[in-house]
């Protein structure tokens, strides 16, 4: 009730077309992009650049059909990077009429527009009478012997496993060298390539052979 109380008083005082924080992701995404833009028909173009590597890389970018060839512009809804070169390069556009209006004020608005009322304590609530009592799931013993001692968590004063996170992904559990994640950016370093197998050794017959002879 709070939260919807603070969240409706904060859409009242947005003035804008699309949510603040989401404009200022994306101004932070668009600074500094030195990308080559090779124009097409259409309101469509290349976009090349290279990575740290020095590998060349090229998406294509439809602004009409909101669209890019790295599929980050229609999982999300807000343009990439690439987009968002090509329609700072263009003049009399608007990089908020080229977003998705799930993050627009009005949708932020119609959210929250509901009222939740207050509620008195449980003790004044009527009583109804359903005709039957439901009794909790009968308990089973799990299998192995129970534990003494509780695990304590890390506010308890518990030991607490240090996880690597890693620099590519930035997910937890591995590291940069071996990860194999997907990520929808160009400029990210290529996935580590996969470990090959081992090649399993079979016996050779000589040997048996003279094993069993000598038996």
């Amino acid at each position: 009730m709070e939260k919807q109380d603070l969240r409706r008083s904060l859409s009242l005082k947005l003035r804008d077309k699309i949510l603040p924080h989401v404009t200022k992701e994306l101004h932070a995404m668009s600074r500094n992009l030195q990308y080559a833009i090779h124009r097409g028909p259409n309101n469509a173009a290349e976009i090349q650049g290279t990575t740290k590597e020095l590998k060349t890389w090229r998406h294509t970018v439809d602004l009409d059909n909101r669209s890019c060839s790295c599929q980050r512009w229609q999982i999300t809804g807000l343009p990439c990077t690439h987009a968002l070169c090509f329609i700072h390069s263009m003049r009399n556009r608007s990089v908020e009429d080229y977003i998705d209006d799930y993050y627009s004020v009005d949708k932020f608005k119609k959210a929250y527009e509901h009222v939740i009322s207050p509620m008195t304590d449980r003790n004044q609530w009527p009583d109804v009478d359903l005709g039957f009592k439901l009794w909790p799931p009968r308990f089973k013993r799990a299998a192995g012997r129970p534990r003494s001692r509780r695990i304590k968590g890390s506010e308890e004063g518990g030991k607490q496993k240090s996880q690597r996170q890693c620099k590519r992904c930035g997910g937890f559990g591995h590291m940069m060298k071996t990860c194999n994640e997907t990520i929808y950016d160009s400029d990210a370093p290529p996935p580590a390539p996969p470990k090959p197998k081992r090649a399993k050794k079979k016996k050779s017959t000589a040997t048996t052979t003279v094993s069993t002879q000598q038996s």
